[in-house]
C-alpha cells in the first residue's frame, strides 16, 4: 500500500478511535454513581461500558497501531509486537499499561461480565484514561512524522 492510502487509513483509523472514546467517556459518566453492589438495570450499564472499552482497546491495539508500523515500515506483527513499539514511540509510558488494557479486553470478551461487574467497572475506571492519553500522544507523533 503506497504512503497516501497508508495516511489516510491512519487518519480514518484514528478519527474511529476518537469517535469510540468519546462513547467511552459518555458510558464511564452513566456508571459515575455505581459502586461496589451493581445490580438490575446498572449492570446493563456495566455491560455496555465493558464493549465499549473492549472496542476501543482493539481499535487502538489492532488498528491503529498496525497502520503507524505500516508507516513507519515495519510488519504489524503481533499485539504485543505492537504493545512493545507504542512504548518506544512513547504512545503509553510503559508497555506494562497496554498489557493491562489487552488482558482487561480478553477477561470482558471470554468472562460474564454479571458475574463482577464492580471488579470491571473498577478495572476501567483505572485504565480508561490510559486509552485517552494514548490518543493524544499518537496525534502528536502523527504530526511531527507527518501522518495528518
Amino acid at each position: 500500500m503506497n504512503d497516501d492510502l497508508l495516511k489516510k487509513e491512519f487518519n480514518e483509523t484514528l478519527d474511529v478511535y476518537r469517535r469510540s472514546l468519546t462513547v467511552l467517556r459518555e458510558s464511564l459518566h452513566s456508571c459515575s454513581a455505581l459502586t461496589e453492589n451493581i445490580s438490575g438495570h446498572d449492570v446493563i450499564l456495566v455491560e455496555a461500558l465493558c464493549s465499549r472499552f473492549a472496542r476501543s482497546s482493539d481499535i487502538l491495539i489492532q488498528k491503529l497501531l498496525g497502520v503507524v508500523d505500516s508507516l513507519e515500515f515495519d510488519e504489524r506483527g503481533s499485539p504485543l509486537d505492537r504493545i512493545h513499539r507504542a512504548e518506544k514511540r512513547g504512545f503509553v509510558d510503559s508497555e506494562e499499561q497496554l498489557k493491562r488494557i489487552r488482558l482487561l479486553r480478553n477477561r470482558i470478551v471470554h468472562e460474564y461480565v454479571i458475574d463482577e461487574p464492580s471488579t470491571f467497572l473498577e478495572e476501567i475506571r483505572r485504565l480508561a484514561p490510559i486509552l485517552q492519553e494514548a490518543s493524544e500522544r499518537i496525534a502528536t507523533y502523527a504530526s511531527t512524522k507527518g501522518f495528518s
